[in-house]
């Protein structure tokens, strides 16, 4: 059986007062017990952490020896060990998917990166859960999600010419733009995410991922526009459903200029009946804009 992770008093502290500081959702005992236990609109994020404090453990642990984060100071990767590279990675993940990687990384194995797994099928990176403090561990989350430069994707490595669905070849890397790609909005979690096409001329490939904000699930049968640019006379690209490795997703092959400043999602009431005890629960258009 493995040990809990190591928590001492000023780490229990740092926690609590960080979970204490998000505030507090409301809620009546029906309420409660009506949503299987859980609020509506709960869902447990981590708490805030100190980044500087988190690069002085992701260089304490060593993990630049496996992982090159550019910009960083770190000393170059040793080259008989294989990591992925983090820099830009914040802007590509959220921090829950670092906090369970660090603690087990074989809850998600990349299968078509051979070089990050073993003989075995799992993953060469140890797990940490048995030599971090919980302090420790929040603050190095909180770190590795600061990583949003450092290049203009902020995703991860494709191989040159592979293609995205449609037949679109497209450079290496999934092209985000803007400081952020995914915000809440009413019952929707919306997820941008962008791949240059190689010939700047051509259509990229722009892909919606809308869940629940409540339970993370994808959410299918909603029409979809995007609006690209912050003027009226704003371009609208209607997105086909589709699925991807995630589930339902919503996408079209378009071309994003660079100079464009605003990029608007606008999504419509569910086009199928909805079986849900909140009676207005997709039913309710929707729009949310971003940055580019």
């Amino acid at each position: 059986m493995q040990r809990a992770t190591i928590l001492s008093v000023g780490a229990a502290l740092t926690l609590v007062a960080a979970l204490a500081s998000a505030g507090s959702i409301r809620v009546k005992m029906g309420e409660l017990h009506g949503g299987g236990g859980v609020p509506p609109g709960w869902k447990f994020s981590m708490p805030g952490g100190d980044a500087a404090k988190g690069k002085e453990v992701f260089a304490t642990l060593e993990c630049g020896s496996c992982h090159e984060v550019a910009g960083e100071g770190f000393a170059a990767k040793a080259t008989d060990k294989t990591g992925p590279a983090l820099t830009g990675m914040g802007a590509h993940h959220p921090a829950e998917y670092f906090a369970e990687s660090i603690l087990d990384p074989n809850a998600v194995i990349v299968t078509d990166v051979p070089d990050w797994t073993g003989p075995d099928g799992r993953s060469k990176m140890p797990s940490y859960n048995e030599s971090l403090t919980l302090e420790q561990w929040v603050n190095l989350v909180a770190y590795l999600t600061s990583l949003t430069g450092g290049r203009r994707d902020g995703g991860h490595d494709m191989p040159a010419g592979q293609q995205a669905p449609g037949g679109h070849e497209m450079h290496a890397g999934h092209e985000m733009h803007g400081p952020e790609r995914d915000k809440t909005v009413g019952e929707y979690r919306v997820r941008l995410d962008y791949i240059d096409s190689e010939d700047e001329k051509r259509p990229g490939y722009l892909t919606v991922s809308i869940s629940d904000a409540a339970t993370g699930q994808a959410v299918p049968y909603l029409p979809v526009r995007v609006r690209i640019g912050a003027t009226k006379s704003a371009r609208s690209v209607t997105l086909k459903p589709a699925i991807g490795p995630a589930g339902p997703q919503y996408d079209a092959a378009v071309l994003i200029p660079d100079e464009t400043e605003g990029l608007t999602v606008l999504v419509g009431a569910a086009t199928v009946p909805v079986k849900s005890v909140e009676g207005g629960k997709y039913r309710t258009p929707r729009q949310v804009s971003f940055e580019w």
